[in-house]
């Protein structure tokens, strides 16, 4: 019996369990094959999410142009889940300089602060780490108390969209959304969707009822098996 999640017997723990979310359809309106951009690696995203909790939701905005309409449509699913997931009261911007970039930090950090309104960071964390081709890069971890000082949303969540669309592209896959008290986290990391990530089960049912015509079917079965089997009256599963 182990608590929202299942038991990795290798690596000695719970695994994370992730939960695809997406639909796609051809312009006569016949979904398509599913065709999944690879996403980008989450080494330093699985560190940041074993902090939070155990079991997760891999919702897809599923966007393939940019064109108005395909851009509206993204945002409004964004829009949506900040919305039904929110408070929350942590911000994390996560920025990654390599020698090769010759663009200031300082005049990044100002174009993030001028996009959301928010002052500087309240923290700075600074990270010297080397990149799988052992080329030496930095990692800046900004954190804003979003009760204090609340970021404009609309334009950060439109800035995520279209990191990749010669946008602000230091925000593709860095920004993430915490609420510390329900040990919730919501990351979504580019036009290609979103990750929620708990500590509990309980905690993001509510996705999982209300969200169900963006359910993958070829993750639907370990879908219900956490969502839908009966828990013991301590809380774990069968």
């Amino acid at each position: 019996r182990y608590k929202e999640g299942f038991y990795n017997g290798g690596q000695g723990g719970k695994r994370q369990t992730h939960y695809n979310i997406r639909t796609r359809v051809n312009k006569n309106g016949k979904r398509k094959k599913r065709i999944r951009k690879q996403k980008p690696e989450k080494t330093e995203k699985e560190k940041i999410y074993k902090l939070v909790g155990q079991v997760s939701l891999d919702i897809f905005l599923d966007k393939t142009h940019l064109n108005p309409k395909y851009l509206r449509s993204a945002f409004w699913r964004v829009s949506f889940l900040y919305e039904k997931i929110a408070p929350f009261d942590t911000l994390l911007w996560v920025l990654y300089r390599t020698p090769d970039l010759e663009t200031d930090v300082t005049a990044i950090i100002d174009r993030f602060c001028t996009l959301t309104h928010l002052p500087s960071p309240a923290e700075v964390y600074q990270q010297e780490v080397t990149t799988s081709d052992e080329e030496p890069m930095t990692r800046i971890f900004l954190l804003w108390d979003m009760k204090q000082t609340p970021p404009l949303i609309a334009p950060l969540l439109k800035g995520i969209l279209s990191a990749d669309f010669k946008g602000f592209r230091e925000l593709s896959s860095a920004v993430f959304f915490f609420d510390t008290e329900r040990h919730l986290l919501f990351h979504p990391y580019d036009d290609r969707g979103a990750d929620v990530v708990a500590e509990k089960a309980e905690t993001i049912r509510f996705l999982y009822e209300d969200c169900k015509n963006w359910l993958l079917e070829y993750d639907l079965q370990r879908m219900q098996k956490i969502f839908e089997t009966k828990k013991d009256p301590f809380g774990s599963f069968f």
